[in-house]
């Protein structure tokens, strides 16, 4: 049952980084699409976003596999 939680651990902490990623992907998408239409607020707010994404996927990854 040790082996189990493991590695259900492990899928779990994978899932979380991909996640985490994904959203990263997505506030750059909306960046790209607002900056282009000269609409810079949601832009700032998306960058704050993408900022603490990463920062807590680089928490994650380190707390989990480093």
């Amino acid at each position: 049952m040790e082996g189990f939680a493991s590695n259900l651990y492990l899928v779990i902490s994978i899932v979380e980084i991909i996640i985490l990623l994904m959203i990263a992907a997505f506030m750059v998408m909306l960046g790209i699409k607002f900056w282009k239409e000269k609409r810079f607020g949601p832009v700032i707010a998306f960058a704050v976003f993408l900022i603490v994404c990463l920062t807590l996927t680089w928490w994650s990854l380190q707390d989990k596999f480093l």
